[in-house]
């Protein structure tokens, strides 16, 4: 069974069209695949890369959030690290940081309408990962 959401029509997903078929892999897509989806899906949102090396604050947020994303999808810290261009230590604060808004999101008004938006790209791209991956 493939393990990406895809829409109401019996086809594939582009995971499983381009590594083969649905039925053929149970194996989780690598943090590349899944990460290279939300960065775009927060590029969008945000109009910048939220892998560039800077402390704006909107970037920051934005990045913290793919953290999150793929922290929650069963990534490790370090694998999203090398991913993101970031250290370990740098996706834990991240994460946190995350978390602490998801509790008040009245203290981060902002973040909390990029975070919704966030959600709802990825849920509407048809892609969401649904079912963890990576190396615990």
């Amino acid at each position: 069974m493939c393990i990406w959401k895809v829409a109401q029509e019996d086809r594939r997903c582009e995971f499983c069209s381009y590594y083969g078929e649905c039925e053929a892999h149970e194996a989780s897509p690598p943090v590349d695949v899944v990460g290279a989806i939300y960065c775009e899906a927060m590029g969008g949102i945000i109009a910048r890369d939220v892998r560039d090396k800077t402390r704006e604050r909107n970037v920051v947020w934005a990045r913290y959030m793919v953290f999150w994303q793929l922290t929650k999808d069963g990534f490790s810290l370090t694998e999203v690290g090398d991913f993101m261009g970031f250290d370990h230590t740098t996706v834990l604060h991240g994460r946190n940081q995350i978390e602490t808004m998801l509790e008040m999101p009245k203290m981060y008004p902002t973040e909390a309408r990029i975070w919704e938006k966030f959600q709802k790209s990825i849920e509407l791209c048809g892609k969401k990962f649904k079912t963890g991956g990576g190396s615990q």
